[in-house]
């Protein structure tokens, strides 16, 4: 009999509860995890909009001499 979710499924819906920063840490890992997130449409998505965000901020607090 087949399992309803595989191993990667059950990973991808645990992993979309995370908040933004935790999916980026958790892409850090393991090469498995990394290799989940960035294959899910969904997940990849969330990961790319949260380095973009981490990026503007970095560049924002930079500019404003706190850096």
């Amino acid at each position: 009999m087949a399992s309803p979710l595989n191993v990667n499924e059950l990973l991808c819906e645990i992993l979309g509860y995370l908040p933004l920063e935790d999916l980026v840490a958790a892409c850090a890992v393991c090469r498995t995890w990394q290799d989940v997130i960035r294959g899910n449409t969904r997940l990849q998505s969330r990961y790319w909009i949260a380095q973009l965000v981490s990026a503007m901020l970095t560049v924002e607090f930079e500019q404003t001499g706190r850096g």
